[in-house]
């Protein structure tokens, strides 16, 4: 059969990958977390001893408390009739716009009409 016994011993595959390899690349990561360990701890502590040299902290979390902006929408349905409701009352009612100077706000449809007939300046 040309397999001598030795090979038949063996139950993995030795050509392909390098045991000695894969136990020097682990050690040396292992290594590389020992050494980035010490360098971040090392870094904290200086930084810790010297907060003088650094700015206050942010004040937004207590600024916060006040606040009185835009407001997450509850019920978006509810707001959007509204601001439709409203827009119709707008473009389909007669109302001043500014009642010293004589200007009014007409209907959509009805100033469709009138411009049709009038035309528009040039």
């Amino acid at each position: 059969m040309g397999v001598n016994e030795s090979q038949r011993k063996r139950s993995y595959e030795q050509r392909d990958i390098s045991i000695g390899g894969v136990a020097v690349f682990a050690a040396g990561l292992v290594a590389a977390l020992i050494v980035v360990h010490f360098f971040a701890t090392a870094t904290f502590r200086h930084l810790a001893s010297q907060p003088s040299k650094y700015p206050p902290p942010s004040s937004l979390p207590t600024a916060r408390e006040g606040f009185t902006g835009p407001r997450l929408l509850v019920n978006q349905d509810l707001d959007m009739e509204k601001l439709r409701a409203s827009e119709d009352i707008l473009l389909n009612n007669y109302d001043w716009v500014d009642r010293k100077n004589g200007i009014v706000r007409i209907p959509i449809d009805r100033a469709m009409e009138l411009l049709a007939q009038q035309g528009t300046p040039p």
